[in-house]
């Protein structure tokens, strides 16, 4: 990947990022912020102690219907139906990681 290329995907990142951090409440932005600052080399681990069933596992999965719900509103409000739907039904394999991938 060139430097640009770089530079345009991580600018793009960093906006879905930010758009991401507008959901959590103000007062828990910082907190959530600083656990993952010293993770970040170390994500998949880091997710791994969540566990399937606990608390801290539902919760992050309401957290991400409601992430979901919020994305699909913001294609719903902003994008005419045709354009909402190639966005939504396009494949993005070359740009997901491969854990991703159906």
């Amino acid at each position: 990947m060139k430097q640009d290329e770089h530079d345009v995907a991580s600018a793009a990142w960093a906006e879905v990022f930010a758009s991401l951090l507008e959901l959590v409440p103000p007062g828990q932005r910082a907190p959530v912020l600083q656990l993952l600052s010293p993770n970040i080399n170390e994500m998949d681990h880091w997710r791994d102690e969540i566990v399937e069933g606990t608390r801290a596992w539902e919760s992050a999965m309401r957290l991400r219907l409601q992430i979901t719900q919020a994305l699909m509103e913001n294609i719903c409000t902003n994008l005419s139906p045709e354009e909402g739907a190639a966005v939504l039904y396009e494949r993005l394999k070359d740009n997901l990681p491969v854990h991703l991938l159906p």
